[in-house]
């Protein structure tokens, strides 16, 4: 009489799940990152990219809200506007004629206003700036530079007063010149310096994918690459004096060979505590008996001194996904690191530098890391830091499904640290992710949603499937104590609890099973999924202790199995027990097991 209202019970549950599971999939805009144990919200998708490089991004000094631009579907530029809590107002494609856009850059000016800059034309074209309204709208267009020469790449830099500078290499391919342009404070109709083309000044230095970086004194940090020769490829960095418009002595910072099947990936400078940064990387495409791989490098050295730089040094950050996270200072608001241990080994891709602007003494770069699990390797974005000279520690900002490249990253003036970086999603198509450490962003987009748990019913439903086919493993650690209990059966055929005999046995036989276990367990038996927060040496001591506390919970089980039945028997006590023990070792260790 009470199969009906079970069955309707158990349909309605089962249509509810679904009927959750289709709303949750109706909000495409809303789709989120997973979740982090660190310090980042997680990462909301904005839009979908054509092309794989660097988002732009901005935060709006007059309210705080983001900006985030990209190159989209027929290569025209798109963006995101997202409120200071990193809610999404609005996305799609920006009005403009341009075409073929390329290399967008979002420009935040002190006095309240954004602006986008970017190249119409590609692989070369003309620089070109749009002033942007509160709402995202286009409010005025103003092209830059000398329009009979394309520019193939290019660097922008606002200092503290509004002025923007830029450095771009324009000319013939392998004699590229640089050339440098300011254009102070009102953009829209600010003067540019003086010269023969629109503003411009040849820097006398050739090169190419200049990177700039103000220090707050009146001075622009400029590192670029140049090609001496076929198959070289030399670091280059030389100080500009804004006021003056001139290039200082230049200065050789690593001379790179380049063959067949290396790339060499964009320069990056920053500036903090007196120091000066330069990242760059090599970037192995595959071909011939050499795996793909990225590798990057780095000098530091004295402001005013690169002389001193001396011998590049790799960037380590090691390959584990799950790295331990111990608390740390910092004048950002990152509040836990990983510290590399000595003599670790890089992970095979560690490239796409991308420094913050300095808080004091530390510096923010956040890289493009391949992160291994334990059956998959997977590209995730990384926040380290740096002071000294040396990288302090590092963080996983996100994680999502995909291969996470190309992020870039800024900070506002309370020092909250903001990045954007771009999700492979299949040929020719990439997502557009945006995360940030402020806490209207981590409240907002760290909110319980339906989506989310609809996912974790699935991820609980898929579990079960996984644990169940991992049962035949356990029938070797019954099998000792069941032949023990069978033999003692025989012998003295009597299995009431209440007698001596029965309790012994009883005991033996849950040592044995547990012995069996132990001595017969399958290697996988060790990854106890253990917080990225707990310290090694306690994570250990967990992985050690966690089959105990298992059983500890299975013999409360069993005693609780006693206490019910007046005459309980050996076999179903046993069964209690070594049962007890095997569903809980199995849900938790398989999903560990089978996790990425």
């Amino acid at each position: 009489m009470y199969a009906r209202p079970r069955s309707q019970a158990f349909l309605a549950i089962t249509l509810l799940l679904l009927f959750s599971i289709l709303l949750a999939g109706c909000e495409p805009s809303q789709r989120l990152s997973a979740r982090r144990d660190g310090d980042f919200s997680r990462g909301i998708l904005v839009g979908r990219a054509a092309v794989g490089d660097e988002p732009a991004l901005a935060v709006s000094p007059a309210d705080g809200s983001l900006y985030a631009a990209w190159v989209g579907e027929g290569h025209a530029l798109h963006l995101a506007h997202l409120g200071a809590d990193g809610r999404l107002l609005a996305s799609g494609a920006l009005p403009l004629d341009a075409e073929r856009a390329a290399q967008p850059t979002l420009l935040a000016d002190p006095t309240g206003g954004v602006a986008l800059l970017f190249l119409e034309g590609s692989p070369e074209g003309r620089l070109t700036l749009v002033g942007l309204s509160a709402e995202g709208a286009v409010a005025w267009t103003r092209p830059l530079g000398d329009p009979t020469t394309p520019v193939a790449s290019y660097a922008a830099e606002v200092d503290a007063a509004g002025a923007l500078h830029l450095v771009w290499a324009a000319g013939e391919a392998g004699g590229r010149a640089l050339h440098y342009l300011r254009v102070g404070p009102g953009w829209a109709t600010a003067d540019p310096g003086a010269d023969a083309a629109g503003g411009a000044i040849a820097l006398g230095e050739r090169g190419a994918t200049p990177a700039l970086r103000a220090d707050g004194e009146e001075r622009l940090h400029l590192v670029w690459s140049d090609e001496p020769e076929q198959g070289v490829r030399e670091i280059r960095y030389a100080t500009l004096d804004a006021a003056m418009g001139s290039l200082g002595p230049t200065t050789m910072l690593a001379s790179l060979p380049v063959p067949l099947g290396l790339v060499l990936r964009d320069p990056a400078v920053a500036v903090a505590g007196g120091d000066v940064y330069v990242y760059w990387a090599l970037e192995r495409r595959g071909g011939g008996l050499a795996p793909p791989s990225a590798q990057s490098s780095y000098v530091a050295f004295p402001v005013g001194r690169a002389d001193e730089a001396g011998r590049p040094r790799q960037v380590v950050v090691p390959s584990p996904r799950d790295a331990a996270l111990a608390p740390a200072e910092s004048a950002y608001p990152i509040t836990r690191l990983a510290r590399v241990p000595e003599n670790a080994r890089p992970s095979g891709f560690v490239y796409y530098a991308a420094p913050a602007e300095a808080a004091g003494d530390e510096l923010a770069v956040a890289m493009a890391v391949e992160l291994s699990g334990r059956t998959q390797s997977q590209g995730q974005i990384v926040l380290t830091l740096w002071s000294g000279g040396a990288m302090d520690g590092y963080q996983v900002l996100a994680e999502t499904p995909n291969t996470s490249i190309r992020p870039r990253l800024l900070a506002d003036e309370a020092r909250d640290l903001y990045v954007a970086w771009v999700d492979t999603a299949g040929f020719g198509a990439f997502d557009v992710f945006v995360a940030g450490t402020s806490g209207p962003m981590r409240a907002y987009l760290g909110r319980l949603r339906l989506q989310d748990i609809a996912t974790a019913a699935l991820n609980g439903l898929w579990g079960l499937v996984q644990v169940a086919g991992f049962v035949p493993i356990t029938v070797a650690w019954l099998l000792p104590p069941l032949v023990v209990l069978a033999i003692y059966v025989l012998i003295h055929p009597e299995g009431d609890l209440t007698r001596r005999g029965p309790q012994v046995m009883l005991a033996v036989a849950s040592i044995l099973y547990m012995a069996s276990k132990i001595a017969i367990r399958p290697g996988w038996l060790t990854d106890l999924p253990v917080p990225a927060w707990v310290a090694p040496v306690w994570a250990d001591r967990l992985v050690l202790l966690a089959p105990l506390g298992i059983a500890a919970i299975a013999a409360g089980l069993t005693w609780l199995y006693l206490r019910r039945r007046d005459y309980p028997s050996l076999f179903p006590a046993f069964f209690i027990f070594a049962g007890s023990d095997i569903l809980l070792t199995l849900l938790m260790y398989v999903p560990a097991v089978l996790s990425e």
